[in-house]
């Protein structure tokens, strides 16, 4: 994603602050997949951003996490009732 002549994208992940979205890569041109590559691997190899973690949780994972933990409030706020 363009904003003006800045790739938001790239940015993001030299930041440390998204990741690359290999499942993707066949819709993304080779030149933006190589820049997009190098730029996670980089933040990771320095410890930016999300790469500080020790284990640094997928966005799936972390999305199926929360989920299950709001159908278990769900669950245990319908049994409270």
């Amino acid at each position: 994603m363009l904003l003006g002549s800045v790739n938001v994208n790239l940015e993001q992940m030299r930041g440390g602050l998204a990741w690359y979205a290999k499942r993707y890569a066949a819709d993304v041109p080779e030149v933006e997949r190589l820049q997009y590559e190098a730029a996670e691997g980089e933040a990771r190899e320095v410890k930016r951003g999300l790469w500080q973690q020790q284990q640094a949780i997928p966005p799936r994972q972390k999305g199926k996490r929360y989920q299950a933990a709001l159908e278990a409030a769900a669950s245990n706020s319908v049994m409270a009732s």
